[in-house]
């Protein structure tokens, strides 16, 4: 299955999984390819160790994949 974009989040704002809190602050940016196969996320690939963006709750510490809402497809 080959998908031309990110998954992404809605553009109304990112919240915290664990607490809903929107104080999330962007501690790495996404190392993934603009486009997204079933090959991205099997671990014995070259992109093996390649994440989406993650963020810290900046209220409860819980790091997280915001921008990654749908990733089952894979």
């Amino acid at each position: 299955m080959k998908i031309d974009k990110r998954v992404t989040a809605p553009a109304s704002g990112r919240r915290c999984r664990v607490c809903g809190s929107e104080a999330l602050e962007r501690i790495r940016e996404s190392s993934l390819p603009d486009v997204l196969t079933d090959e991205t996320f099997r671990i014995s690939s070259a992109e093996y160790g390649h994440t989406g963006a993650i963020d810290r709750c900046g209220t409860c510490g819980f790091h997280q994949c915001t921008d990654m809402t749908d990733v089952l497809r894979y």
